[in-house]
């Protein structure tokens, strides 16, 4: 009963679309509440992205975190059971950190700026002191004009924000009580 209604549901029928039909062929009511079971209560996808985000952290590619979080990766699905668990090698080219960075304004007076480098971009060997261009380039044609002209400078490639601080900060971590409100899932309409 609980099955014909959750595969009735149209949700799950957009799922089953995704899926060849002879992987529901055999699917008793028992299997798909064992599934929604798991899912419910021994469901591992927070720890999992807490793992990720909060541990790992930012993951460009070629980057060390990138590195590590592939190790975790292959680690888990290995422990997991999973046979023939390998990474694939590609060519991608530089490897990026951003370790640590500031930047000064000195002349005419000296103010500390938000700043952060573009991925990629090389390292300097130690602090630098040149003239800075605002040169945008959000659009291809943007970088024909600045063609041969930034050598010894230091580019900001997007136009400054406003000085004011904001009141709120950008991002809110939400708590358990937080997660717990938007983490309802009423299963009395399967009955």
């Amino acid at each position: 009963m609980l099955a014909r209604k959750l595969l009735g549901s149209p949700a799950a029928l957009a799922l089953i679309a995704t899926f060849p039909s002879a992987a529901f062929a055999d699917t008793s009511d028992a299997q798909i509440a064992a599934v929604i079971d798991e899912g419910l209560n021994r469901s591992e996808a927070m720890t999992t992205a807490s793992t990720l985000m909060d541990g790992i952290g930012p993951r460009l590619t070629n980057s060390e975190n990138f590195r590590r979080a592939a190790d975790w990766a292959t680690a888990r699905m290995a422990t997991m059971g999973l046979k023939n668990v390998h990474r694939e090698a590609y060519d991608f080219g530089l490897g990026w950190n951003l370790d640590s960075w500031s930047a000064r304004m000195v002349v005419p007076r000296v103010v500390t700026m938000t700043a952060m480098p573009v991925a990629w971009s090389p390292p300097t060997a130690g602090s630098l002191r040149a003239p800075v261009v605002l040169a945008p380039n959000s659009k291809r044609e943007n970088l024909a004009e600045w063609h041969g002209k930034l050598s010894g400078k230091i580019v900001l490639v997007s136009l400054p924000g406003t000085s004011s601080e904001p009141s709120k900060g950008a991002f809110r971590r939400l708590e358990d009580k937080d997660i717990g409100e938007l983490d309802h899932f009423d299963l009395t309409k399967f009955d």
